[in-house]
């Protein structure tokens, strides 16, 4: 089923996830994590917890450029990265629906909205 939401009501919601020392590094020795991120937009139902349709936008699983010490860091590595995705896909949707976005961006980024969420 394919709902059209008002804009209002449309966000962005990105989940993370990493593995420590999960992916073999270029000698076969398992030493590398690995990092993945899902980005959907989904109607701001889901942020009240309540079931909502979404689709998915866009999706990364890869190893992680910089060794990690820990599953900790392996997850902290991921939700940076997908954090930055989310404000650029927030940003993007804004731009094309909003024709008043602020210009500058300290503002623009206040009037982004999106969830992150984690498996750590």
């Amino acid at each position: 089923m394919i709902d059209c939401w008002a804009f209002s009501c449309i966000c962005v919601v990105v989940s993370s996830d990493a593995a420590w020392a999960n992916a073999k590094s270029e000698e076969g020795k398992e030493e590398r994590s690995q990092a993945s991120y899902v980005v959907s937009a989904t109607s701001r139902r889901m942020l009240d917890g309540k079931e909502s349709p979404f689709s998915v936008v866009s999706w990364k699983s890869h190893t992680l450029k910089r060794k990690a010490v820990s599953t900790l860091s392996a997850e902290t590595q991921a939700i940076v990265e997908s954090t930055a995705v989310a404000y650029w896909y927030s940003d993007c949707l804004y731009a094309h629906l909003l024709e008043d976005l602020p210009k500058d961006s300290e503002t623009a980024i206040d009037t982004l909205e999106f969830e992150m969420s984690s498996t750590c």
